[in-house]
């Protein structure tokens, strides 16, 4: 990689606590760095875990009917980490220090706790079926690319659709899963979620 794409990023974070990347389908990096607090770059590692995120991604919103997907944030212990779809199913992630606001641009099975808006579904093909494994491989992933950052286990996750969200919560060895509407209080569906992953309801 370059030099200046290497550095194409810095103009816009500035002196934030934030570090972005463009990776391409296959997760190679194509601009920007994520400095460990090593000094290393892992971008490589980064983009090893998050591999063919957005061909899947937007293979399942099409099975589910949410339309085209626009997000996805990943909050762990000391990070939130952004990503968003670009050209030829290639992403940006964005990640940034937990007390930085962040704007941007099988191990685990699925588990249904709520489902809201789910329409469209094809002949007898269950969209809860799309939906736990589209949970279960997003919170596999964002946990290889967590733990190759060394930023602790994801809390939460929330991937955005054009009609509509879903949040996944890691409980043991299961993952909560619920779909919302764009209009849902995403708050409170946080704390809702939260809570039952803690056992609290």
């Amino acid at each position: 990689m370059s030099e200046s794409a290497r550095t194409l990023f810095a103009t816009a974070i500035g002196d934030a606590e934030q570090t972005a990347l463009l990776l391409d389908s296959s997760g190679a990096p194509l601009a920007g760095s994520y400095i460990d607090q090593n000094g290393r770059d892992i971008s490589s590692e980064i983009g090893a875990a998050l591999s063919g995120v957005s061909k899947e991604v937007s293979r399942s919103m099409r099975l589910l009917s949410l339309g085209a997907w626009t997000a996805v944030v990943i909050e762990t212990e000391a990070a939130t980490i952004a990503l968003a779809p670009t050209t030829q199913d290639a992403v940006v992630l964005l990640a940034s220090s937990s007390t930085v606001p962040l704007g941007l641009v099988r191990a685990n099975d699925g588990l249904i706790v709520e489902t809201t808006g789910i329409k469209g579904a094809n002949g007898d093909q269950d969209p809860r079926k799309h939906t736990a494994a589209l949970a279960a491989y997003l919170y596999a992933k964002a946990t290889r690319a967590a733990d190759a950052a060394r930023l602790g286990t994801p809390a939460f996750m929330r991937l955005e659709a054009e009609q509509g969200h879903i949040c996944v919560v890691g409980a043991g060895e299961v993952v909560l899963v619920t779909i919302v509407t764009p209009d849902a209080n995403l708050g409170r569906v946080r704390l809702d979620m939260m809570n039952a992953a803690r056992g609290d309801l």
